[in-house]
């Protein structure tokens, strides 16, 4: 589920979201559980069969496909010189795959959240991949957004021919017109964690969350992590991708080590920065300048198909991002002018810098860019009001 916004010649992409473990197969399954239930005459050897026959598997998906154009369909097994059938309509379909229809139901709701938007917002629904050719998928989407689905558009070729604009946009092809297409972090990026309870108790598995879904990409951003054990002298940092908050639930992108001195917990930490580029290449830094260390992994789950030279190109683009915002030009002005600026007030006055200072400095430690660009907006505001220039 995407949601898109297009304004000016650009299309902008405002949340994403998705189930990595459903899909069209999983219908199927539906289908051969239904029949394997309605069939009653048939042994165990022979229901065995089925569930691990391609042959049979493609029955079913043929009844699938035949569900998108017919009210009712029949699905006929030969096994052992014997004829079985069963008899199924799409509103026993739709009956049978309920859970399957709430859990599509899910990302849609995440990404209308994240978006900020509710259903009514929506202008136009397009639906992409052949299994949206179900009629028991329109009809959920239309019931949920009280609209029907844009038909105009194949689902089978929609992603083809997505694919082909982008890349005539990044060809310059002359045949199109200029478009602008940004992207978001379809999932989120973290790695595990141990964390402290109130009552002294540590739960393990926890997932922290270093680039969250839905951010813009390229993006760097980084998170201190410090040692849990007195005189530990290994951290391990898995990198995990999901939204579980059990972080053994997320994806398993690779593993990082790292040997620090033995010293009492919390003593010894180490930044780290991941930071992903549109291709899907992701870097991540371990760092620690006091003691000297400095690590670099590159994963590229989701970036096979890049060479050498497209992903050092893509390396170079990120080396230029993996600057902490209170570390930039402008930023740091502002920071500056504050302090100096406050040194010049008294009492009041003085108070009132010294709270945009401490909000400002907070703004810049979320790495959000939108939540940085209206705090810096409000600083220079507040810090005109104080700067008047000279007196003599």
């Amino acid at each position: 589920m995407s949601i898109l916004d297009y304004f000016d010649g650009v299309v902008q992409v405002s949340a994403s979201a998705g189930d990595n473990k459903l899909g069209g197969e999983d219908f199927v399954q539906v289908l051969q559980h239904y029949f394997l239930t309605q069939c009653s005459t048939l042994s165990n050897a022979q229901k065995q069969r089925i569930q691990t026959s391609s042959e049979c598997w493609q029955v079913f998906e043929h009844a699938k496909r035949q569900l998108s154009k017919e009210k009712s369909v029949k699905i006929a097994l030969t096994l052992d010189e014997q004829v079985h059938e069963a008899i199924i309509s799409e509103e026993d379909f739709r009956q049978a795959a309920q859970p399957l229809i709430a859990r599509l139901r899910q990302p849609i709701e995440r990404a209308l959240r994240d978006a900020k938007l509710n259903p009514a917002s929506i202008d136009g629904i397009i639906l992409v991949g052949g299994s949206t050719r179900m009629p028991i998928i329109r009809k959920a989407i239309a019931q949920w957004f009280q609209r029907l689905p844009l038909s105009v558009i194949n689902p089978d070729e929609a992603i083809a021919r997505g694919a082909a604009v982008q890349a005539a946009l990044i060809a310059r092809n002359q045949n199109l017109e200029e478009v602008v297409l940004t992207d978001v972090m379809p999932f989120s990026l973290g790695t595990t964690v141990g964390v402290d309870m109130p009552n002294g108790q540590r739960v393990n598995d926890r997932f922290s969350p270093i680039i969250e879904r839905n951010m813009p990409v390229p993006i760097s951003r980084e998170e201190h992590y410090v040692t849990s054990q007195d005189n530990q002298t290994k951290l391990h940092f898995d990198i995990r991708q999901g939204e579980s908050a059990i972080s053994s639930e997320n994806i398993l992108l690779g593993e990082m080590f790292v040997t620090v001195p033995p010293r009492p917990r919390g003593e010894v930490g180490i930044t780290v920065r991941f930071s992903y580029d549109i291709n899907g290449l992701l870097e991540v830094d371990l760092t620690n300048d006091e003691l000297d260390i400095q690590v670099n992994q590159v994963f590229q789950h989701n970036s096979h198909n890049l060479s050498e030279a497209e992903v050092q190109a893509s390396r170079e683009k990120l080396a230029k991002l993996k600057i902490h915002p209170r570390d930039q030009q402008e930023n740091r002005y502002l920071l500056e002018k504050a302090k100096r600026l406050y040194e010049n007030y008294l009492g009041e006055d003085r108070a009132t810098i010294s709270e945009f200072l401490a909000y400002f400095e907070t703004e810049l430690e979320s790495q959000d860019e939108g939540r940085i660009h209206r705090a810096r907006k409000k600083m220079q505001e507040c810090l005109a009001r104080y700067d008047t220039g000279w007196l003599l």
